[in-house]
């Protein structure tokens, strides 16, 4: 049997190595099929109270005109554009960070909602919308004929 001598970095140094060899690896793929989507997606919060469920959509830039909103049975869909502005265009942008184009946002809901007193308000870029919780059926008795 043979005698190692014991290093206290050799498992710190194998560490940063595989590291090292994590980051060299080429991810231009990846960020070249994110970058070339034209879709974004707009952020949201979601909260649910006892009577209804309250949604908050950050979408800095988009027309009210340009946003519409959809209740089908359980389903809420969000759909809207983000217009690049024609100034940037004109004048030659050394860097856009910020997504355009179309999103769609769909959610299901855990219970039906009062789609005729569903209310929304646009302010500050912040899209907010509340869906009034529909009251659950009460069970009706059946008599049984003899």
């Amino acid at each position: 049997m043979s005698v190692v001598r014991w290093d206290p970095f050799r498992d710190f140094l194998a560490m940063h190595n595989e590291f090292d060899n994590l980051c060299s690896r080429d991810w231009a793929p990846v960020r070249k099929s994110v970058a070339a989507s034209p879709d974004w997606v707009p952020p949201v919060n979601v909260r649910e109270t006892e009577k209804q469920f309250l949604f908050s959509f950050e979408v800095p830039g988009v027309k009210k005109e340009d946003i519409t909103l959809e209740i089908i049975d359980d389903t809420l869909t969000v759909r809207g554009e983000r217009h690049q502005e024609d100034e940037q265009k004109k004048e030659g942008a050394l860097r856009i960070e910020r997504r355009y184009g179309k999103f769609t946002r769909s959610f299901t809901l855990p219970v039906n909602v009062n789609a005729s007193e569903a209310k929304a308000s646009y302010k500050d870029g912040v899209l907010e919308i509340a869906l009034p919780k529909a009251e659950a059926p009460k069970a009706k008795q059946i008599e049984i004929a003899a």
